[in-house]
């Protein structure tokens, strides 16, 4: 850091005595150049920024393209029992970028609010907890690539036929204070947040209107 201030101090010294040598519409003409190199050379950083740097989005088409439908199984003491659920996901995807990859996507929930019934408080939680990438195990559950428009999904809560809760498709251990919330009815807006490593976080919200049964449910992203 120091050398480079050092080699910034000598070019200054080195351009102003190469202005005192010079006219005054050479130096005009110097420095116009100058100066116009330098935007010159920040316009094309910023083109170059854009044309490579992964664009994040986070996007659904509506109930049926964030609402998966998929055999599960049900681990009981003794037998794996086949069942149904249906899983809200969002999808990512990256733009702009070229055929450059948005690495280390994650996913994370950074907002809960709650609201039972009209006439109740609205319960708000900030948090920041991870959630799991749909179809991946072990570490691919919480990190993953995005390349191009080829999407991913963010899962964010499931249901299960013959249950009358939902549950958070954390990545992570569930707080105790969002235990209790699986067993309540009402409007659940979840604010949610994907970063990389070589992008710009994006956030978008999903409410979901839970009814108590594992396919009386809404879902609207904003």
């Amino acid at each position: 850091m120091e050398l480079v201030l050092l080699l910034l101090l000598l070019g200054i010294i080195l351009l102003v005595e190469k202005l005192l040598l010079l006219g005054p519409g050479q130096a005009l003409l110097l420095v116009l150049g100058i100066v116009a190199g330098a935007l010159a050379l920040g316009i094309v950083e910023a083109m170059k920024s854009r044309l490579t740097r992964p664009h994040l989005k986070l996007s659904s088409d509506g109930m049926k393209s964030c609402t998966v439908r998929t055999p599960a199984h049900l681990l009981g003491a003794k037998l794996c029992t086949e069942t149904e659920a249906y899983y809200v996901r969002i999808k990512v995807t990256s733009r702009y970028a070229l055929g450059y990859i948005a690495r280390g996507c994650r996913g994370y929930l950074v907002r809960l609010e709650h609201q039972c019934e009209k006439d109740t408080k609205r319960i708000e939680l900030p948090d920041r907890i991870p959630l799991s990438w749909a179809y991946g195990q072990g570490a691919a559950s919480q990190v993953t690539d995005v390349a191009g428009a080829v999407p991913a999904f963010l899962d964010v809560v499931h249901t299960q036929k013959g249950d009358g809760r939902f549950f958070f498709c954390f990545a992570a251990c569930e707080p105790d204070r969002y235990v209790p919330l699986k067993e309540h009815n009402g409007e659940f807006i979840f604010t949610l947040a994907v970063t990389a490593d070589n992008a710009t976080p994006k956030t978008r919200k999903v409410k979901f209107t839970w009814r108590g049964d594992w396919q009386d449910f809404d879902v609207e992203v904003d």
